[in-house]
């Protein structure tokens, strides 16, 4: 349902770079971004019908999960984003990855992305099996399957527009995260990024670039990012 980019080393002097779409019923409950654990601190989107995240990052630990469509789902196990909340509560990413392995095969189909500011980790689950993918340098993307398994127009059109822009780089963190909030306010189809349904469609988006030196850029727009403004996001909350 969703839509994650995942840019590692691919623009001059950026280390990451993030852009995400949350695809979801308009009548499910969440708002977004709120503090989710002071102790961290954890911020990012909260569904207030489950009680877990979809987004959110802090300063030990960022992550996001996306919804497999191509696996059965059981609506009476745990939440998804309950997962990616108690994952990224852990005190480091080797810690939050063996809670995860334990966990993830409870919940239902997913790919949970994890990054701690040095190293960036996929986790996919179809149902029977959980594998894990350390993300090299490159672009990496995941919509309702695989990570990077480009297996439908979504992820093709995504990964299409960031080569396309990698090409032909910004050379500031803003101007690249400006480009970043237009790709996903993309309704080409057939692979449109931002979606518009009968009772659903993309409900949030939010961008990270991280440089190697000076201040990371988090915005979030609450909305379709084709008519929600983003907003800046206060950058003590990631990693690195």
């Amino acid at each position: 349902m969703c839509t994650l980019i995942v840019a590692r080393r691919v623009f001059p002097g950026i280390e990451v770079a993030v852009a995400a779409n949350r695809d979801e019923h308009y009548d499910r409950p969440a708002r977004g971004p709120v503090v989710l654990d002071v102790r961290g601190p954890l911020v990012g989107g909260i569904d207030l019908a489950a009680g877990g995240t979809w987004f959110a990052a802090g300063p030990r630990l960022m992550g996001g999960i996306t919804n497999r469509s191509d696996a059965p789902h059981d609506h009476t196990r745990p939440s998804r984003g309950r997962l990616l909340l108690e994952t990224l509560q852990r005190s480091s990413l080797e810690e939050a990855l063996t809670f995860a392995r334990a966990a993830a095969p409870h919940v239902n189909p997913h790919v949970m992305w994890l990054d701690d500011g040095t190293r960036s980790v996929a986790l996919t689950f179809d149902g029977t099996a959980l594998h894990e993918h350390v993300l090299g340098e490159g672009i990496h993307v995941v919509t309702s399957a695989d990570m990077d398994g480009d297996g439908d127009a979504r992820s093709r059109e995504a990964r299409a527009a960031m080569e396309a822009l990698a090409g032909h780089p910004p050379h500031e963190a803003a101007a690249i995260a400006e480009a970043l909030e237009d790709l996903l306010r993309s309704h080409a189809e057939p692979g449109a990024l931002c979606r518009h349904f009968e009772g659903r469609g993309t409900r949030s988006a939010s961008v990270i670039v991280r440089p190697e030196r000076g201040e990371a850029i988090w915005h979030w727009a609450e909305g379709a990012p084709c008519s929600a403004p983003f907003i800046p996001v206060d950058s003590f909350a990631l990693p690195g």
